[in-house]
């Protein structure tokens, strides 16, 4: 809530910009990837600010998580850019194993509507 106020009513982004840094150091979790993405989406540098957390996220979170990511990051293209397809650098983004992220998270979210 007070990474939001820093934002959204001092209209301070490097400071929330810090704050989710400095969370991310604490709680490397993916609701606080979303957080900072939809934060950043809402700057001058909108889908472009966007990208580049999400980036950051699929570079470092582990399997499970970049699912949530990626799925989050599809809807957010979408609704933002009218584009559903992820930028090249991450439709082809592979995990440890080899297997494509991207199929499953839509096996993931289609077993959710199950």
């Amino acid at each position: 809530a007070y990474i939001e106020w820093e934002w959204e009513e001092n209209g301070n982004l490097e400071k929330a910009r810090a704050l989710y840094e400095r969370l991310l150091n604490i709680c490397n979790h993916p609701s606080v990837w979303i957080g900072f993405a939809r934060m950043e989406i809402s700057t001058d540098d909108g889908v472009a600010s966007m990208r580049k957390v999400m980036k950051r996220a699929v570079s470092v979170l582990p399997a499970e998580d970049k699912i949530i990511i990626i799925t989050t990051w599809r809807e957010l293209e979408q609704a933002y850019n009218g584009d559903p397809d992820l930028p090249d650098s991450c439709a082809n983004k592979e995990d440890e194993s080899g297997s494509n992220l991207i199929v499953m998270a839509k096996k993931w979210k289609q077993s959710l509507h199950d």
